[in-house]
């Protein structure tokens, strides 16, 4: 996660804790050498890998830009994208043109945007015979965990 005072991104170890997670502290992914950079969100691509914006600005506090409201920096924010040493380009996609099933299918990718975009697509298109196969989807047992969560999404 970001960690807008720290201008890093940390990373914690979860493990199950009953019906939570415990998070271990593990070293920070990433730290900047930038006192201006505010990671503040994190998403995972089509293609794997891991976008962060970060906010750049000086001022990590509401109370400090509304001292000074002149010196709050809107030009400068960032995206990186941050990629695995063998990466390979996603290629075109255009999720809204697939099929229902092809969707619900989506819902069990290991990646976490096409469960995502899945997801959402399902749920614009909010076609009453999908919602049996949704529900089909989170009543099963042998499906992973992360598809019925996103069957069960809306």
């Amino acid at each position: 996660m970001g960690n807008i005072h720290g201008g890093c991104i940390n990373s914690d170890e979860l493990t199950r804790d009953g019906s939570t997670y415990f998070g271990k502290p593990r070293p920070d992914f990433l730290t900047a050498n930038d006192k201006w950079f505010m990671p503040v969100v994190q998403k995972t691509g089509p293609d794997g890998c891991l976008y962060i914006l970060d906010w750049y600005d000086r001022y990590h506090c509401y109370q400090d830009a509304r001292r000074d409201p002149e010196g709050i920096d809107r030009e400068r924010g960032r995206l990186y994208r941050v990629v695995y040493k063998d990466y390979k380009p996603a290629g075109k996609l255009d999720l809204a043109k697939e099929s229902d099933e092809q969707l619900i299918e989506r819902l069990h990718s290991p990646n976490v945007w096409f469960r995502d975009l899945a997801q959402r697509l399902l749920t614009e298109r909010h076609s009453p015979e999908v919602q049996s196969k949704l529900l089909d989807l989170v009543n099963d047992a042998k499906a992973s965990h992360k598809a019925r969560m996103h069957a069960c999404g809306r």
